[in-house]
């Protein structure tokens, strides 16, 4: 069990130059962090922020190693001094698990943060963190704000007291109660700027419940005070007496009526073997579809499904685990078909998911989505673990590809690299290539899919492919500090560039090089080499007087004419200068796209992003084929 001073060290985080507290729904895709709209405001002229200025680090050992959480969005409120940002899951941990209390007058209460003055100094404590007590006192004239008095060793009539503070906006206010965490508001503020009395201001919750409400990002119930009534009784014994009448009462009525939890053992020998978290009884179609939708999408391989014994309701979930383990189960699949979570049981489940794809420890948490996109992940995973002849015989492209869109979560990445794994085993590396340029940003693990994608596309002659690995190897060098990395990966890049007749990008990197490592001597002949072809490289070898923007004008006009016959002729009569030319080239890619000459797979990234019209018109034929799918046959 994790003492106080750990959650206070696992929720209290660094924000830019502020403090803020992570908040992890019990559903959902993301992680939050509670904290105030000022520390998201790096330049004060102009009061804005922008969501690539926001870092947010689990502490300040990783803020002063660049080591940040990857934010996804933020939200603000429009008139108060409050923000939400929105950042990747990172944790789920159930004896960590938050919990929300309600402000008290006269209670006593912690404010956890990242004081300036803990950050700037060497002689604190190596976490760089500390807290505030306080006592709650009166409601202020807004609603939402309460007064606290600080300790006297905090007391803000203190002279260096208002120096001192800078750095605790955002942080969470806690209260202590039988040895659990509460998180009862949010520090904005001193009580006045010139910090003249020894009082603070803390924001109630309700006000963040606006933000939460208005972009509808979880269960508005996740974070509003629920009675804690173990903790209510130790704190009320004269109750204790009445409480264990009514539970004797109940007793036998509960166990009647709902029975004991408990499941029947596997025994025959199958690829997975996965206990339904309900009974065949108790919402008897829900989990009958349940258990026919995962021996559809898990074909061909052999399915062992349970159903579980008695009411699990008020069963804990280490319980739970612990009776589905002795019963021989790989994992547990809770929830219904549309949204379903997977416990994950099997140790050599969990290591391979973390070890493959990403540093997140699966085993102590929960992989959620729809039943068939959870069943697609299990697929994907067991073609993995089967050997080679097998997978050849029986791996196809599972149909839940076309619901993965730009906007992925964990599951959706995992997937399209485990696509990916079976296509590059099997020998298909153009379908492994394709499937791999799908995931957005590296996925969860960049390294490992950036590093694939290159090596694949090399080996393929697919020079604009494997530039798209570089850049995102790249950006890891830069994040990293790594300048040799980044200094050879500018290198190859710019030979790929130069592959894909895009010589004033090469020589961009090649330049680049020059600053990271000047004693490469090299880079000035490579320079001078592609200078001096760009001089002497005539404008047309056809036309001389024909002046390549009148080139693209007409192109343009017959393209948005629809004379893609017209333009295609125009375009193939000056080869020369298309192929050395990327605005013209993605116009050429956009006619033979038109005239079904070349499909939106072979065409490189590259110019689909410079091509608006043609980015657009891929995406919507591939949304057009997704709904195809979808569609249920009458």
């Amino acid at each position: 069990m994790p003492t106080i001073g750990d959650l206070y060290r696992h929720f209290t985080v660094v924000v830019n130059n502020g403090s803020g507290c992570i908040f992890q729904p019990s559903a959902g895709d993301y992680t939050y962090i509670f904290t105030v709209k000022h520390n998201l405001i790096i330049d004060k002229e102009i009061n804005d922020y922008k969501k690539e200025d926001i870092k947010v680090s689990r502490n300040y050992e990783a803020y002063t190693k660049n080591i940040f959480l990857p934010v996804t969005n933020v939200f603000i409120h429009p008139d108060k001094d409050c923000a939400i940002v929105q950042v990747a899951k990172v944790t789920n941990e159930e004896e960590s698990k938050l919990k929300i209390g309600k402000l008290k007058r006269g209670s006593e209460a912690c404010i956890s943060g990242y004081p300036n003055y803990m950050r700037k100094s060497q002689t604190h404590n190596p976490e760089y963190r500390t807290s505030l007590y306080a006592t709650v006192d009166n409601e202020r004239t807004f609603k939402y704000e309460r007064d606290f008095i600080l300790r006297e060793e905090a007391n803000t009539t203190n002279a260096d007291a208002a120096e001192n503070i800078i750095g605790f906006s955002g942080s969470g206010i806690f209260q202590e109660r039988c040895n659990e965490l509460y998180l009862v508001g949010i520090f904005p503020k001193l009580n006045d700027g010139g910090a003249t009395h020894n009082k603070v201001v803390g924001l109630d919750l309700s006000v963040f419940e606006e933000i939460i409400k208005s972009e509808s990002l979880f269960d508005i119930d996740e974070i509003k005070p629920k009675l804690n009534v173990a903790c209510f009784l130790k704190q009320s014994w004269k109750y204790v007496a009445l409480a264990f009448l009514l539970l004797c009462g109940m007793g036998f009525v509960y166990t009647y009526f709902s029975g004991t939890p408990d499941c029947d053992t596997f025994t025959d020998q199958s690829d997975l073997n996965i206990l339904i978290n309900g009974s065949i009884e108790k919402d008897i179609n829900n989990n009958i579809e349940i258990d026919q939708k995962l021996n559809k999408y898990l074909f061909p391989f052999d399915i062992n499904n349970n159903f579980i014994k008695g009411n699990t309701a008020t069963t804990a979930s280490g319980k739970l685990k612990e009776i589905s383990q002795k019963c021989g189960a790989h994992l547990i699949v809770s929830g219904n078909p549309v949204s379903c979570s997977f416990t994950i049981l099997d140790d050599s489940i969990s290591a391979y998911f973390k070890e493959q794809y990403t540093l997140f420890d699966f085993s102590a948490s929960n992989l959620q989505s729809s039943i068939e996109k959870m069943s697609c992940l299990l697929q994907c995973y067991l073609f993995e673990k089967k050997d080679l002849n097998y997978v050849k015989r029986k791996f196809k492209a599972p149909t839940c590809l076309n619901a993965i869109t730009d906007n992925q979560d964990a599951v959706d990445q995992i997937i399209l690299q485990s696509v990916a794994n079976n296509y590059e085993r099997i020998g298909k590396k153009d379908s492994a290539l394709i499937t791999l340029l799908k995931i957005s940003e590296g996925g969860l693990s960049p390294d490992t899919v950036y590093a694939r994608q290159e090596r694949i596309a090399e080996a393929l002659g697919r020079p604009s492919d494997a530039i798209t690995a570089q850049t995102g190897m790249i950006k890891i060098a830069q994040q990293n500090k790594d300048k040799n990395a980044e200094a050879e990966l500018l290198r190859k890049r710019a030979k790929n560039y130069e592959k894909t007749g895009e010589k004033s990008n090469a020589i961009e990197d090649y330049k680049k090089v020059e600053v990271l490592n000047p004693n490469d001597k090299g880079v000035d002949a490579e320079i001078e080499k592609l200078e001096d072809q760009i001089s002497n490289r005539p404008l047309v070898n056809v036309h001389a007087t024909f002046k390549v923007n009148a080139l693209i004008k007409v192109s343009n006009q017959l393209i948005l004419a629809k004379q893609f016959d017209k333009a295609n002729i125009l375009l193939n009569k000056y080869k020369e200068v298309v192929k050395n030319n990327l605005e013209l080239a993605s116009l050429k890619a956009e006619v033979d796209y038109n005239l079904g000459n070349v499909l939106a797979a072979s065409i490189s990234k590259t110019l689909t992003d410079l091509n608006k019209r043609l980015n657009t018109q891929i995406k919507v034929d591939a949304m057009k084929r997704s709904n195809k799918i979808l569609v249920q046959k009458r």
